[in-house]
């Protein structure tokens, strides 16, 4: 059993027993993320906000609040007393109590807790939800430590020592003292070894590592893997610093991406919960599985059309799927590999015309072994199945079957890597390229190839 799992039914039985004190006791011992995870095992919304009143630890209440699913925050906080609401915001980083009202859909709730905030908390507070929460501006922190490039170490040290920064505080940042323009960053262990009477400006490390206000927070991401950061500072357009992202965000944004493009793989606009209103989860699902089944009709009537004249070899009906399930898994292959790099910010525009060479021959050369092996199979298989001659030849058959599967395979290949580019190069997710519309568009190609190949081929040898 998990300590999850022994929690919820430890702290279960104090609530049946309405022993508070020692829930109390209970819930200060654990870590906020802990009580979370609690809270969320309960279905009664009663035992979710007396666990919340229970955790008496300010600090921890507020970061427990910011933790929490966003409908249950609303509920907590749409009859709680504003004030108390406001002590629990001064308590969260800036980026974290922006976040917190960006979700709650009470803008009079909203208004109202910023009018108790302090004039310098509601001021960083508002000019953080004006940005775009897909932007540098919007998921960064505006508490830092900037200091002018004439102090010395010494008047730094002794400066730090009384700040109050929610979020843990690794660099510092060095500014120049007149134009307030970035220079560079110290890190704390630097900063303490270093000489007492040297000035910061002299051993910053000047950095072009940075993040913009309008930067989009994929790239700050794939900025913070690619350098292996834990902070990045945020500048201006007048090169100033105004912020700074942490990794604990990154992280977070690098789990909402990932769900969102499995959602798009899977055919939904967004991740279904298990515990999703029932016709919420359908109108998330229901329009791309139309589109499929749109084009999957399409692909039923290039069949029924090649059928008609192919009726006297009904042998060969039993093919399409192997073709279709080939060129499918092939693309859908090729589509998650080129899709991951893009995500990655690993493939340069100036490679893609190699890439798609590459994966279009690589489809090939798959596809010439196993259309071999599909040949041989129905060169030897047939015969036993009609052994009455009436079928149609092995070899041609065979012949059929090979280059169904080679051809298949390889526009496959080329479809999976040239769809995500083209949705890259459109401003569209390339996620898109990996769900039902890659693998429908191989059905119908791979049974318009095999149909095609079969009609030309036994025109030729018939």
């Amino acid at each position: 059993m998990s300590n999850q799992q022994i929690w919820f039914e430890h702290i279960s039985t104090l609530l049946k027993e309405e022993d508070d004190k020692q829930i109390k006791e209970e819930l200060l011992a654990l870590e906020p993320a802990d009580i979370e995870e609690v809270i969320s095992q309960f279905n009664d919304f009663k035992d979710q906000r007396k666990i919340f009143r229970l955790t008496e630890d300010t600090e921890k209440r507020a970061e427990l609040l910011s933790l929490l699913e966003d409908d249950l925050k609303l509920k907590l906080t749409e009859k709680a007393d504003p004030q108390e609401i406001t002590r629990l915001i001064e308590e969260m980083a800036s980026d974290d109590a922006a976040d917190f009202l960006a979700d709650l859909e009470n803008e009079t709730l909203v208004k109202e807790i910023l009018t108790h905030l302090e004039t310098d908390v509601r001021q960083d507070i508002t000019k953080l939800l004006s940005f775009d929460e897909e932007s540098g501006g919007g998921i960064m922190t505006s508490e830092l430590c900037a200091f002018p490039n004439n102090l010395t170490v010494k008047d730094v040290l002794n400066s730090l020592q009384p700040e109050t920064l929610k979020d843990p505080v690794m660099y510092i940042y060095v500014i120049d003292s007149v134009s307030k323009h970035f220079q560079g960053a110290i890190s704390l262990i630097d900063l303490i070894n270093a000489n007492p009477s040297e000035k910061v400006g002299e051993i910053a490390e000047p950095s072009s590592i940075w993040a913009s206000l309008d930067e989009d927070r994929e790239k700050i991401a794939a900025k913070f893997r690619k350098y292996n950061l834990w902070v990045m500072p945020v500048l201006d357009h007048r090169n100033q610093i105004v912020g700074r992202i942490t990794v604990d965000d990154i992280l977070d944004i690098s789990i909402d991406e990932a769900d969102e493009d499995i959602a798009i793989m899977t055919g939904t606009s967004e991740v279904v919960s298990h515990d999703a209103n029932l016709m919420e989860a359908i109108r998330l699902r229901l329009p791309w599985l139309v589109v499929t089944l749109l084009l999957a009709l399409t692909n039923a009537f290039v069949i029924g059309h090649f059928l008609k004249s192919l009726d006297k070899f009904i042998v060969l009906a039993a093919f399409p799927t192997v073709i279709a399930a080939m060129g499918g898994n092939t693309g859908m292959q090729a589509a998650t590999v080129f899709i991951r790099e893009l995500a990655l910010e690993k493939i340069m525009p100036e490679e893609f015309n190699s890439l798609v060479l590459r994966e279009t021959l690589s489809g090939l050369l798959m596809g010439i072994v196993c259309g071999l092996i599909a040949g041989i199979i129905a060169y030897i298989g047939i015969p036993l199945l009609y052994s009455d001659g009436n079928s149609l030849n092995p070899f041609i058959l065979a012949k059929i079957i090979f280059f169904s599967v080679c051809f298949g395979m390889t526009t496959a290949s080329l479809i999976g890597t040239l769809i995500p580019i083209a949705l890259r190069k459109g401003g569209l997710d390339p996620a898109v390229a990996a769900g039902p519309f890659v693998t429908t568009m191989n059905d119908i190609l791979s049974s318009f190839i095999y149909f095609l190949i079969a009609t030309t081929l036994l025109r030729v040898f018939l």
